[in-house]
């Protein structure tokens, strides 16, 4: 589906996650993450950034998943071997 964000809103988002990862804001960064990831699913990074948080918050299931996500459908991203380095796996 068509994302209701402009690619500038979208990055606006991503921004805004890596900004609260850097303050130690990780509700932010999770709530900002997430909601770039439902307009653009394949920006490895922003994956990243949803992962850390998590892990930072103690929510190793959710940044398993986050990674795992990321490695499903981010392989074409810069980042994606990060994604890999972190644990995350192909669901097939």
């Amino acid at each position: 589906p068509a994302s209701a964000l402009s690619a500038d809103e979208i990055k606006a988002l991503k921004k805004k996650a890596e900004t609260a990862i850097n303050r130690g804001d990780n509700k932010a960064a999770v709530e900002a993450a997430t909601e770039a990831l439902k307009a653009d699913d394949t920006d490895a990074l922003t994956y990243l950034y949803l992962g850390s948080a998590y892990m930072s918050t103690g929510k190793m299931k959710e940044a398993k998943q986050a990674f795992n996500d990321c490695a499903d459908k981010a392989q074409k991203s810069p980042h994606y071997g990060e994604c890999i380095q972190m644990g995350g796996k192909k669901s097939k």
